[in-house]
């Protein structure tokens, strides 16, 4: 069985109590064309496929009882990660500035103000105050620099087995969401196979953390954050496929040189679309109706608040070498961009 059908019935085994999944949709899922398609063959994984239910089923059920933690050891490192970043993020910033990197960057949104999370939910940006993918991405950037030290097989895996254990102590130090992990496992896996040239399709990595998700907990699929997070990035890659960009949200990598100006420029319209319209229906069903300024948001603010975080990189790495002028120039002007951001949204 390949890792398609295996991710169709995990889904379905763990989905099939909350929402009404017609059978004749997971056949078509299962079944849709694999290339060594045949009578014998279809028996067989239809065989399988059975058998595979009743023994995740049970597994589920197992699993609920005797539920996977982590150890002492990744628990004491991740709260040291959190622990250092607080430091570094309250040393240089403050007021809503503060607020907003303390909820990017270690999870902590007890400081953002109501004003200000009634914004982000009016323009459609709650996704950049939860830790996800978008977050993961600005570690890995950052680390650019370090991991293309990497000039041979063996030191680019080297390279990458430490900035993957940052990224796991990190993504536990921001509290473990779906989105999170399922944003780092993808990466791990599809930056090890780029550094091996292995050439596997990019949608099959998040199908494979999938599947690690529902060992892990069974339970996992039926979360909110779960659904989203992995409809987002699949609308994503899908929309993306067969494109110069198709694996820059899995792995990170460069661009292909055949990738033109415009292409990179309209990367974000891409993936906002793309991530909008699959999870619009998730987004309906459980609150009802979803902002029609997702894109004004989305095109137009997220990238100054983007900015905003790359903007902070120099003063958490350099700290009380940074002058103190321009420490309070970058306060300031994201304090008067946030006010403006919720003088508008009142509007809408």
């Amino acid at each position: 069985m390949t890792i398609r059908p295996l991710f169709v019935l995990c889904m379905a085994v763990a989905l099939s109590a909350d929402y009404s999944i017609d059978l004749s949709l997971v056949l078509g899922l299962y079944l849709f064309y694999p290339k060594w398609r045949n009578f014998s063959a279809d028996c067989e994984l239809l065989f399988l496929g059975g058998l595979a239910v009743v023994l995740l089923r049970s597994y589920a059920n197992w699993r609920m009882w005797y539920p996977i933690s982590a150890g002492e050891y990744w628990t004491y490192w991740s709260s040291e990660v959190y622990l250092r970043l607080e430091t570094r993020i309250t040393g240089i910033a403050t007021g809503p500035y503060e607020a907003f990197l303390r909820a990017v960057l270690i999870g902590d949104k007890s400081m953002l103000s109501t004003a200000t999370l009634d914004s982000f939910r009016a323009y459609g940006m709650s996704h950049m105050l939860a830790v996800s993918g978008f977050h993961i991405g600005f570690w890995v950037l950052l680390f650019r620099p370090i991991t293309i030290l990497g000039r041979t097989t063996i030191s680019a895996r080297i390279v990458h087995f430490f900035v993957a254990i940052f990224l796991l102590f990190y993504a536990l130090a921001v509290g473990g969401s779906h989105s999170v992990f399922r944003a780092v496992w993808s990466y791990v896996f599809a930056r090890w196979s780029s550094i091996g040239q292995l050439n596997t399709p990019p949608l099959h990595w998040p199908m494979l953390v999938a599947v690690g998700h529902f060992l892990v907990d069974p339970t996992a699929p039926r979360s909110l954050s779960f659904q989203l997070s992995y409809t987002a990035v699949f609308a994503i890659l899908m929309a993306l496929h067969g494109s110069s960009l198709d694996g820059f949200t899995v792995d990170f990598s460069a661009p292909k040189s055949s990738t033109t100006r415009l292409q990179k420029l309209l990367l974000p319209v891409h993936i906002s679309l793309a991530a909008w319209a699959a999870t619009l229906p998730i987004v309906q069903y459980h609150f009802s109706g979803a902002t029609p300024y997702f894109l004004i948001g989305n095109l137009l603010l997220v990238p100054v608040y983007t900015l905003s975080i790359w903007l902070s990189v120099p003063l958490l790495l350099l700290g009380s070498w940074i002058p103190g002028s321009w420490v309070r120039m970058v306060n300031e002007g994201f304090q008067w961009f946030q006010e403006l951001v919720i003088y508008y949204s009142a509007y809408l």
